[in-house]
């Protein structure tokens, strides 16, 4: 049997039970509590709490994110050059950067949706802005980090004949021009103009140039974050997890090179085994202080309900936003409701503050308004009150007409009088993602995207029981009772148990329903379970149709009693994959009831594994 490939057009949808009034979206969380029985098992019954998020295709009328959003869009409209280069930042009018283009393009797809532009139009500016950065110098494929705007020369960073590629700018910028590819896709001959020179500039790039030795021992490869035409690489110069985390971007467009990739095991081999943790409320996340490193990958990657065997990256910037949250409110400033270190214009220029904290961050105390409202993606519920926090607690001079400035020190009075193009633009595609999620889908319908989730390994999580701060299903019980209980297969974490009652007579069970409503790009649900008897499973969709899985595959986890069941999902015919309210686990018992069963790790899979590993860390 084929292995089915992920697929790009049918995009992962987080159907939560959702409805939308006035363009006001409740997003609803699931939480478990747990209740004490007679005989001391614990019973998780499913529970849901409802928060309002701001959200839907319309702007609230009074909305302070709907002003913000505006304002930052101004920005790219009132200060992009006639050849389609938009200024780095409002006090240079002569300087761009390969980044603020990226957001250019992407500020392009949101300004057409929201009708600020037409469609036609939206699409010339962005073939302008293509076209004119396809004929400026390039390096291996890379464009150089500035170039001025006027002369369309690349400006150095350090001195005169230090001129090169740079890696995550042009990061930045495949990123906006792929989603103007995804985005742009009628099919008329200015879209498919559009498309071509995305195509031909994401190909032209040298992803394998740039892949250089990072090590001493074995073979061990990063991408350089920069090479110098004169002076060649800097060994000290790589892209590594504690330094720039979201570079994870980075890896994944040069993963999904189809004319220049780099190999897949230098995810696991080079990146990822130098991911440094930190402890927020018993809870891990990977450290890399500024909240930027945690909010850029997640304005164009769909990684909600995704994670590989290293991380569950969604809830690892969840987990880094609220750390940064409470160190802000905690010690920085406590009795402020503001809090928000990012990389911002600062009394030392610009710098990379964050959490962790150094002597300068402390020192310096700056928040970056434009991080901390980004942020509340990771936090729903919670964007309309950051931002009028903001507006609330900040003076009247702290904002110009294209929103808040970039950074301020309520410790020394500091406050900036400056705009970045890729701080408006990280707040412009954060809001909107929250709004319609057009950014992150238009960039998501990119094969080669999903050829690099996959070479990777990603898989779906429909239910891992680890975290119930940010749960992905809700649980009810069919003739058994239910809880959690360490460790999981992973030998930590948490795993559900499920006690057979004898309620059901020979049945016992459990209905899952996932956040995820979305089960057609995969080929598999996979599941650990012990002992070794695996449940029939049922898959229900919103309509009521129910239809019941074929087991194809169980396999010994090594060192273990645990077993790793597939069951196929190519077969199903009744019910719509792309809706899925109901994953339904059911024993039969022929003989005495099991004292228990554990289940872990419940997860969409594009293809077998003969000799499955466990995840290594969550």
């Amino acid at each position: 049997m084929q292995p089915r490939r992920l697929q790009p057009q049918k995009l992962l949808r987080t159907e939560t039970s959702a409805s939308r009034v006035h363009s006001v979206c409740t997003w609803v969380e699931f939480r478990t509590r747990e209740m004490r029985m007679p005989a001391g098992n614990m019973v998780a019954v499913a529970i849901v709490a409802v928060s309002t998020l701001w959200c839907g295709a319309g702007a609230m009328p009074d909305s302070p994110l709907a002003e913000l959003q505006e304002g930052a869009w101004l920005y790219f409209d009132e200060t992009t050059a006639a050849n389609g280069m938009p200024r780095d930042h409002l006090g240079d009018p002569v300087l761009t950067s390969s980044g603020a283009a990226g957001f250019y393009l992407t500020a392009l797809c949101i300004a057409g949706h929201n009708g600020w532009l037409t469609r036609a139009e939206a699409g010339r500016r962005a073939l302008r802005c293509l076209e004119t950065f396809s004929r400026l110098p390039r390096f291996h494929g890379f464009f150089a980090h500035y170039y001025d705007i006027g002369t369309a020369e690349v400006v150095p960073i350090v001195h005169e004949k230090d001129v090169g590629a740079d890696t995550w700018q042009t990061a930045l910028f495949m990123a906006g021009a792929l989603t103007a590819r995804g985005w742009f896709d009628r099919g008329n001959e200015l879209e498919k103009r559009i498309q071509m020179i995305t195509t031909r500039l994401y190909n032209e790039v040298e992803w394998d140039f740039m892949l250089q030795p990072a090590g001493t021992e074995g073979d061990d490869r990063l991408l350089a974050r920069y090479w110098s035409a004169p002076y060649g690489f800097s060994p000290a110069a790589l892209l590594t997890p504690d330094s720039h985390l979201e570079a994870l971007l980075a890896y994944i467009l040069a993963l999904g090179s189809p004319t220049h990739p780099i190999p897949a095991r230098y995810w696991y081999q080079s990146w990822a085994r130098r991911y440094r943790w930190l402890r927020y409320k018993d809870k891990d996340f990977i450290r890399c202080p500024p909240l930027q490193a945690h909010i850029i990958p997640h304005l164009w990657l769909e990684l909600r309900h995704l994670r590989d065997r290293a991380a569950d990256y969604w809830r690892n910037s969840r987990r880094a936003v609220l750390a940064n949250r409470a160190f802000c409110l905690a010690g920085l400033y406590p009795g402020r409701a503001l809090w928000g270190l990012g990389s911002c214009q600062g009394p030392r220029g610009y710098f990379r503050y964050g959490y962790p904290a150094g002597g300068p961050v402390e020192e310096d105390a700056v928040l970056c308004p434009a991080a901390a409202i980004a942020a509340a993606m990771f936090l729903p519920g919670t964007a309309e009150r950051i931002a009028r926090a903001w507006g609330e607690e900040t003076p009247a001079s702290f904002r110009g007409p294209y929103g808040f400035y970039d950074g301020i020190s309520f410790k020394s009075g500091w406050q900036s009088d400056e705009v970045f193009a890729e701080n408006l633009g990280l707040l412009l595609a954060a809001i909107e993602n929250m709004r319609s999620g057009i950014v992150r889908k238009a960039f998501m319908r990119n094969r080669c995207v999903w050829a690099a989730l996959e070479q990777i390994g990603f898989v779906a999580v429909v239910a891992d029981f680890d975290d119930p701060d940010s749960p992905y299903a809700a649980y009810i019980p069919r003739g058994a009772l239910i809880g959690s209980v360490a460790p999981g297969v992973r030998g930590t974490g948490r795993a559900l148990r499920i006690l057979p009652s004898g309620e059901g007579g020979r049945l016992s069970g459990v209905d899952i329903h996932p956040e995820l409503g979305d089960f057609a790009p995969f080929g598999y649900v996979s599941l650990f379970i012990k002992p070794a008897e695996a449940p029939q499973i049922r898959l229900v969709d919103r309509s009521g149709a129910e239809e019941k899985l074929e087991m194809v595959s169980r396999v010994a986890v090594s060192g273990t009693k645990w077993y790793r069941c597939y069951f196929d999902l190519d077969r199903v015919r009744r019910t719509d994959l792309g809706r899925i309210d109901t994953l339904r686990l059911i024993w039969r018992f022929t003989n005495d009831l099991p004292r228990e069963i554990l289940l872990d790790d419940i997860t969409l899979t594009a293809k077998l594994d003969t000799e499955p590993p466990a995840p290594v860390a969550v």
